[in-house]
C-alpha cells in the first residue's frame, strides 16, 4: 500500500484558503504570485505506483482504493496490467528528467524510491456528461503530475511527448495547452476574475480533447504554485460556470418539523447537484451498487463527510 500523503490530494476550489495557505508557508511567497494551469479533466482519477528496483512493482489506485482486476473501475487495472512495460518506461523517463534537473542528488538514491505517475482515465464510457469532448476518445490515461524523491515535481518541467506513450493511449495533460498567470492575492477578486475566465474559456471548448480533432466541452483548469509545487494545499482548480454547483431545494414540511430559514440555505448551498452526482460516483468507484437499499446508508455518509 503506498504512504499516507503518497496519492493525488484533493483541491480546493477557493482562493481564499491558498490565500490563507501562503500566509503560514515557510518558503518565501513572491509577489506577484506565478501559477501554472493545465486543463482539468472529468474523467476518473487514477494513480499509478511503481516500486524500486529489483521488482518494481506497479500498484493501480483510483483516489480511494487500490485496484485489483476484480475490484477494477472502467477497464483502468485491465489497461495497467496490459501496458506495463509502457509505465515502467514511463518510471526511466521521469527519473532521467528529475537526475537532469537536479544533478546533486545521486540517481542511486532516486532510483532506491517509488515513483507516482498521477493521471485522469478518460474515454468512451467514463463519463457519461452530454457534450463532454474526453469522453469521446477511447479510454486513455492522461498523466497530471508526478512524485518523485517524495515530493511532487513542478509540472512543466515534467511537460512533453517524452512522456507519452501513443500505442498505449498515454497521454500528458501538457497536450492541451498550459498557462502562465501572474496574480497579486491582496485583489483577491481580480485575481479570481483572471483565473475564472480562463476556466469559462476550457469549458466552453475543451483544448485536450480538440488536440485529437474532437469538439466538446470541457471543466476547467488546475492552478499550482511555480514557487512551492510540493505544497499541495497551494494548488487549486477552477470550473467553468455550467459546473457550478445546482442547489436541490429541500421538502417542506409542516408543524414543529419546519426548517428554518438558516437550515434551508444551508441546505441549498451543500447539498447541490454536483455533490449528489459526486456520491453516486464514489458509490461506483467503491464496488457499491446503486440500486441496493442498503448502500443508501453509505451515501448518505460520503455526502456528510464531504459537507463536513
Amino acid at each position: 500500500m503506498p504512504t499516507p500523503g503518497a496519492l493525488y490530494p484533493s483541491i480546493t476550489n477557493k482562493l481564499t484558503e491558498v490565500r490563507y495557505h501562503l500566509s503560514r508557508s515557510t518558503v518565501p511567497v513572491p509577489s506577484p504570485l506565478t501559477l501554472t494551469g493545465t486543463v482539468k479533466l472529468h474523467g476518473v482519477h487514477a494513480d499509478i505506483l511503481i516500486g524500486p528496483p529489483p521488482y518494481h512493482a506497479i500498484s493501480l489506485h483510483s483516489r480511494n482504493r487500490l485496484l485489483t482486476l476484480e475490484t477494477d473501475l472502467n477497464g483502468f487495472c485491465a489497461w495497467g496490467n496490459t501496458h506495463a512495460a509502457d509505465i515502467l518506461s514511463l518510471r526511466t523517463a521521469y527519473i532521467a528528467r528529475f537526475c537532469a534537473l537536479n544533478p546533486t542528488i545521486s540517481r542511486a538514491e532516486i532510483e532506491g524510491k517509488e515513483v507516482l505517475i498521477a493521471g485522469e482515465w478518460i474515454g468512451r464510457g467514463v463519463q457519461k456528461h452530454g457534450g463532454l469532448g474526453i469522453a469521446k476518445v477511447p479510454l486513455t490515461f492522461v498523466i497530471i503530475s508526478a512524485r518523485i524523491n517524495g515530493a511532487w515535481v513542478c509540472d512543466s518541467e515534467f511537460a512533453g511527448a517524452e512522456f507519452e506513450r501513443e500505442e498505449a493511449r498515454i497521454f500528458h495533460v501538457s497536450r492541451g495547452g498550459m498557462w502562465k498567470e501572474r496574480v497579486e492575492l491582496a485583489d483577491l477578486e481580480a485575481a479570481e476574475t483572471k483565473l475564472s475566465e480562463i476556466a469559462e474559456q476550457v469549458a466552453q471548448k475543451c483544448p485536450f480533447a480538440a488536440s485529437f480533432g474532437i469538439e466538446g466541452v470541457g471543466e476547467g483548469v488546475v492552478w499550482k504554485v511555480d514557487h512551492d509545487p510540493n505544497n499541495t494545499n497551494l494548488w487549486l482548480k477552477t470550473k467553468g460556470k455550467a459546473w457550478a454547483p445546482k442547489p436541490v431545494a429541500p421538502k417542506e414540511t409542516q408543524g414543529k418539523d419546519v426548517i428554518d430559514a438558516e437550515e434551508v440555505a444551508f441546505a441549498k448551498k451543500v447539498a447541490h447537484q454536483r455533490r449528489m452526482e459526486q456520491g453516486m460516483e464514489w458509490l461506483a468507484e467503491m464496488g457499491l451498487d446503486v440500486k441496493e437499499k442498503g448502500n443508501a446508508k453509505e451515501f448518505a455518509g460520503w455526502v456528510e463527510g464531504d459537507v463536513i
